[in-house]
This record gives C-alpha cells, structure tokens and sequence, in this order.
C-alpha cells in the first residue's frame, strides 16, 4: 500500500521517519510526499527519498540546518520527474548539500554554502548567503527569463552569494537582451554578463555554461 503525506493550505501535518542522525524525513519506496499550494514544510534536518518515491511540492520546503548536525536534501529516484511549482530553501549557519536528478522550481539558498552532490537544475535560482559550490558538476537555470538567477537585496552585485563552480543557463537571446553569470571562487565572485543579444541574436544555442578561473599563462 502507498503511503501519502499531505500538506495542505493553512495546516502542517509532518510525518517524521529516522534514517540516520542527520535524516529527519525519509520517504520510503512507494510512498509520495505532497506539499500543497500556500502549505510549508519546515524541517530541521535533512531530507532523504527512496527511489520509487514521489516528491511533489507546490508550496514551500525548508531544510533548515539550526546547529550542529547534517541538513542535506538527498533524491535516490532514478527516474526524472518535476517536483512542482513550489520552492525549496536551503538555510542555517553551516554548509548543506543536495542531490537529485529532478528538477526543481525554485531554489533560495541562505545557508554557509551549498554544495552540489550531482547536476542540479532548478528554473529559478535565489541568493542571499552562501556559495553554491558545484565541484565536477553544474547548477543550471532552465528558466530563459532574464531573472532566473537573482539576487536577495541584502546580496548586493552578488557579493554574499554566488557560484563556485560552473553555472548552465538556458536562454533565448530573440527575446531576452541581458544574460548574468554570478560565477566566481572559493573567495569572491567574478561576475560574467552576455549583454545587447536582441540586435544579433544567437543561433542554434540553448544554453551556456560558465565558470570561472585563472587565465592559462
């Protein structure tokens, strides 16, 4: 029998499994998990899925890390699907990780760093403390709209948040003129820009990938 968590508008109802210390929800197989639209499901700790378990969030997740301890979001679903319309944020005073090959609507990070587990790709992306460091791998942004990576406004020109590591966005320069990449470091960021694509627009390319390093020499 599948076992079914619901989330819904103006009610929290939370069903805690233990895995180990850091895992405070975990979906077994079989099981699917539901946030509904305007509902919040706040954990402090980590969250850990099964494969063969369902993910649907249209509201708003928080994996919060308050102190000691880990707080990591970890998919094991091998088949891709979209986890909904909803928003998951990272936040605490230490460093997270996630993994997952579904995608993500949105995802806030306001932690001490977040570090990429496997390719991660989210339509929107919000930053406010912490870097995203993506190692061998890639945060993407599949939203095309030019705000799909931005920046809360205590993380002026990027200065408290950006990617350490390689960022893919996916854009359509007929309609959208700007492009930033908030690429940098361990250290600070370097910030990147495609600008004035209307008046020449690139052909035959969905997405560009940037990162940031030494100049070879």
């Amino acid at each position: 029998m599948k076992k079914r968590l619901l989330l819904f508008t103006g009610c929290l109802m939370l069903v805690t499994y233990t895995l180990r210390a850091q895992d405070v929800v975990k979906a077994t197989a079989g099981s699917i998990t539901a946030v509904l639209n305007g509902a919040v499901l706040y954990v402090n700790g980590g969250i850990n899925l099964d494969n063969a378990s369902l993910l649907k969030n249209d509201g708003t997740i928080t994996v919060a890390r308050p102190g000691a301890g880990a707080a990591d979001f970890t998919d094991n679903t091998s088949t891709t699907y979209a986890y909904g319309n909803g928003k998951f944020v990272f936040t605490g005073t230490g460093t997270q990780s996630v993994t997952s090959v579904n995608q993500f609507e949105r995802i806030d990070v306001d932690d001490a760093g977040l570090n990429l587990l496997s390719n991660i790709t989210a339509a929107n992306w919000y930053l406010k403390t912490g870097k995203v460091n993506t190692g061998v791998f890639f945060a993407a942004a599949r939203s095309t709209a030019a705000n799909a990576v931005q920046a809360d406004p205590a993380n002026t020109n990027f200065a408290n948040s950006w990617f350490n590591g390689y960022l893919r966005r996916f854009i359509s320069p007929v309609t959208v003129n700007n492009y930033k990449f908030p690429v940098g470091d361990a250290s600070k960021v370097n910030m990147a820009e495609m600008d004035n694509l209307i008046a020449d627009p690139l052909t035959v390319v969905n997405y560009v990938t940037a990162s940031f390093g030494p100049k070879p020499g």
